[in-house]
């Protein structure tokens, strides 16, 4: 490691003077390119010297030398891992199916929130299983719930029956988007959130 950072200072040092040396010309970005493609080799060289000789991540976590006992640390990291994926998942899902009851016409502003099977050992894991969308209307205009649904089935290939619908009342004075409360269509929709 000492050598490492020793190599890196005197790459560095020596780019410094080449760029101090070198007339402004197309030479010196050349030199320029090149001198960072070394500092960046230099750079990630220890990274390179893992994946040459491997590294087991999975002996490593899950070793009694490490101090995190039989495995269990290796299982609960891919737990988190698959909750982070999941979670990303719902959000650009979820994103997607606003921007698309956003296009219905009619529709001014809308929250979706999208129910997705957790459990790797279901058939159907990591998949939409549900939808829930809150629209509200743009002025003066009237929601479509069934053109709503419809273009939620279509994008997310749910059931009908698998995509919810509620319509609330247009922004007032006072500046609330309105979602969230006001009158409802259909369905309890529970656990709607907005798209970003």
């Amino acid at each position: 490691m000492e050598q490492w950072v020793r190599q890196l200072v005197l790459l560095v040092v020596l780019a410094g003077l080449a760029e101090a040396l070198l007339p402004r010309s197309d030479l010196r970005r050349y030199a320029e390119t090149v001198v960072g493609l070394l500092v960046l080799l230099t750079v990630l060289q220890p990274a390179l010297g893992l994946v040459r000789t491997g590294f087991d991540w999975e002996a490593t976590l899950g070793s009694p030398a490490a101090g995190l006992g039989d495995g269990s640390a290796v299982e609960r990291l891919r737990e988190v891992q698959r909750g982070l994926v999941l979670d990303a998942f719902r959000h650009r899902a979820a994103v997607r199916v606003r921007e698309v009851v956003e296009e219905v016409p009619g529709v001014g502003k809308a929250a979706v929130a999208v129910r997705v099977a957790e459990d790797p050992g279901r058939p159907d894991y990591a998949r939409i299983v549900e939808a829930v969308v809150e629209a509200e209307p743009e002025s003066g205009s009237a929601v479509d719930v069934p053109a709503v649904r419809e273009a939620v089935r279509r994008e997310l290939g749910l059931p009908a029956d698998r995509v919810r619908v509620r319509v609330r009342e247009p922004a007032g004075p006072g500046g609330e988007d309105g979602l969230g409360g006001g009158r409802s269509g259909e369905g309890n929709g529970g656990g709607v959130t907005g798209g970003e």
